[in-house]
């Protein structure tokens, strides 16, 4: 097995350091956007958030430990949040999917909010025409989600490698020569 990032540029437990890094931040301004008062946040939304980042930032912070220590059982709490990371977006993908062919589904009636929302809350002295846009928008996000989608993919598998690597490690250090 290599023990090459899927880049091959780093090492595969440093391209593991590197999306985690990347990781707790995003978690840390994930959790402070729910800290400071918005009217953004519902209740429910602040409560998902908050959950969600600090499982993010303490499975993301045993990947720290588990490249350090050499023990690759410490892996399985980042193998997990990327795995319902990947079947979520994977599902939200799907719903976008969904969207483009059904204007009147969830997705671009999300849009039309939003759109509704941004439209009456301006200081526009036109009213612009929402359904020109939903189905643009609709594309855009589908695009994105999409990304998304082959990014959690991507370091599933970087994730994934570092623990076998891992693995390896710990069974050649019990081995008998």
């Amino acid at each position: 097995m290599s023990s090459r990032c899927c880049c091959g540029i780093f090492s595969v437990t440093t391209g593991a350091q590197i999306l985690t890094a990347m990781m707790i931040w995003g978690s840390l301004i994930s959790f402070m956007s729910v800290i400071v008062p918005t009217t953004t946040h519902t209740t429910g939304s602040r409560v998902y958030t908050g959950i969600s980042s600090v499982f993010q930032i303490t499975a993301a912070s045993l990947v720290f430990i588990a490249i350090q220590r050499k023990q690759s059982i410490l892996m399985a709490p980042i193998l997990v949040v990327t795995g319902i990371s990947m079947i979520s977006i994977g599902l939200f993908n799907i719903v976008c999917i969904y969207g483009i062919f059904d204007q009147h589904s969830v997705v671009p009636d999300w849009i039309r909010l939003i759109l509704n929302g941004s439209n009456t809350n301006s200081a526009l002295a036109y009213q612009i025409d929402v359904e020109q846009y939903v189905f643009p928008v609709t594309i855009v996000v589908n695009f994105f989600v999409s990304l998304f989608l082959l990014f959690s993919l991507w370091s599933f598998t970087v994730y994934s490698n570092c623990f076998r690597h891992l693995k390896q490690i710990e069974s050649s250090r019990y081995s008998i020569h």
